[in-house]
């Protein structure tokens, strides 16, 4: 199961141009095969992102094979726009870990703010691998050595836009 934080990691990249390979997913399908193994299969992978992000991006993602999740924004909860991805996508994952049998949780966002299903995951016996770009990696996925896995995915996505 792979889970994406669209704007964790859209807003960690540096430019427009590295921005844009966020639209098609190909290059997380091959960096899982290449982790996890030849005959991975993505179960199901979705993509959360903000409602007003959603009509420009579903159709690209969806021919890569993700679900696109939008997501409201929190009005009121704080000064500045936030969307509820985080929410969103921590509940679908919980729902996920109580009823559906797969192997790996991918995330990839770095938000501290997942730790708490991390740990969940850990205790369903699932193999987590986290995927961030380093700046938006929380120190706290420092306390868990062994297992899991943390991969920083900055020199990547830098490879693909000067493809």
């Amino acid at each position: 199961m792979v889970f994406v934080d669209y704007e964790n990691i859209r807003f960690s990249l540096p430019n427009f141009e590295t921005r844009r390979t966020l639209s098609s997913l190909n290059w997380l399908k091959d960096l899982l095969f290449k982790k996890l193994g030849p005959k991975t299969e993505i179960v199901l992978g979705f993509v959360f992102v903000p409602n007003h992000l959603f009509p420009g991006l579903s159709r690209g993602l969806f021919d890569t094979g993700f679900y696109v999740v939008g997501c409201p924004p929190n009005f009121g909860e704080t000064l500045k726009y936030t969307d509820s991805a985080d929410r969103v996508m921590i509940s679908m994952m919980r729902d996920q870990l109580e009823l559906a049998r797969f192997t790996d949780l991918v995330i990839v966002g770095g938000d501290g703010d997942y730790v708490s299903t991390v740990n969940l995951a850990r205790s369903r016996g699932k193999k987590v691998l986290i995927l961030s770009l380093e700046k938006a990696l929380s120190n706290r996925y420092q306390d868990y050595p062994g297992w899991i896995e943390v991969t920083v995915i900055d020199e990547i996505l830098a490879n693909l836009s000067r493809a």
